[in-house]
């Protein structure tokens, strides 16, 4: 003789659940397999654009999308030791590859990093009324930050100091060697150029390794040789 044993609240709770989940589960698969169902066909010869030479159409998978070109976005991708000189609303010039030049401000500065680069993602927003500029063009962005001193020297100048600091050895008014730190902005083929160096500053160009600060000197300005 068989007994009949009857499910408990608890199971019956379970079965109903895993029913309900592989029905959500099958269904999802038939909706994320067809991408382009939720996608509505348009006729764009039905549609009145008030510019048409702004507008342009990109073929896709699931059809056409309409990207409005005015105005048109450029963005570009600034280093992490750059970006603390980068705020919104900066001027830029965009030189484009057909040789164009644009001049813009920055209408965007993200606030975090790509985990893959780690740079920093800006953009600036072009007026493009007259359709001229095509969707896609590259460029190169040129971001005009705040104005600083600074004076393009020769590395051969450079020495150290007894606390590791890179800089130069000045001359001051009293005929006296002083150390300058520095720092380096800008390495070209005929010199660097570095901040730290005040205007008018009288630089040892030789012999700076053999003196010492607060030591007296006898100067020879190198027009004078």
């Amino acid at each position: 003789m068989i007994n009949k044993v009857n499910a408990s609240l608890s199971e019956k709770v379970l079965l109903i659940f895993l029913i309900f989940l592989f029905l959500i589960t099958f269904g999802s698969y038939f909706l994320l397999k067809d991408k382009c169902l939720f996608v509505k066909n348009v006729n764009f010869n039905k549609i009145n654009f008030t510019n048409v030479e702004n507008i342009a159409i990109m073929n896709v998978e699931c059809g056409d999308v309409v990207i409005e070109l005015d105005p048109i976005t450029f963005i570009a991708e600034v280093p992490e030791t750059e970006i603390k000189k980068v705020i919104n609303g900066q001027q830029v010039s965009i030189e484009l590859v057909t040789g164009e030049v644009i001049k813009s401000k920055l209408s965007f500065v993200s606030k975090s990093a790509s985990a893959s680069t780690r740079t920093f993602r800006v953009e600036a927003k072009v007026s493009n009324a007259s359709g001229k500029i095509r969707d896609g063009i590259t460029g190169t962005m040129t971001i005009q930050t705040n104005k600083v001193l600074a004076n393009k020297i020769s590395p051969s100048i450079l020495l150290l100091s007894d606390e590791g600091d890179l800089g130069v050895r000045a001359v001051n008014e009293n005929d006296e060697v002083k150390f300058l730190p520095i720092k380096i902005i800008e390495d070209t083929n005929d010199g660097i150029w570095v901040t730290g160096i005040p205007n008018l500053s009288k630089l040892i160009v030789l012999g700076q390794g053999f003196v010492k600060n607060g030591e007296k000197v006898q100067t020879t300005f190198l027009s004078d040789v």
